[in-house]
């Protein structure tokens, strides 16, 4: 009776990582979350961003023991970082295939 209470209380998502065709589900407690949204995770390697994708709903029989949280939306502050992040990798992505090249490798 107690997990199914549980698995009715928690709000959960489902979030898709940029670099994985994967959706995979995360609890967001009180965060009001809509899909396209843009979220911190806690994930077993550490915090990664993602986006929402939907809500999703609990069954009576799921084990929601495993599931980490959202910690947060991502704020502006943080999509200018990670714009200034993926502005750098693309710029060593250029400067590393003109070395191959010049190298003729």
């Amino acid at each position: 009776m107690r997990a199914m209470e549980n698995a009715e209380n928690q709000r959960l998502v489902r979030v898709r990582f940029a670099t994985s065709p994967n959706t995979y589900i995360f609890e967001s407690s009180e965060l009001d979350l809509r899909p396209g949204d843009h979220v911190l995770v806690a994930t077993e390697s550490g915090k990664a961003t993602a986006r929402v994708v939907c809500r999703e709903a609990a069954a009576a029989g799921d084990d929601l023991s495993e599931i980490k949280p959202v910690v947060r939306k991502l704020d502006d502050q943080d999509r200018a970082r990670l714009e200034e992040i993926h502005r750098k990798e693309r710029e060593y992505y250029l400067f590393c295939q003109d070395c191959v090249h010049r190298r003729k490798l």
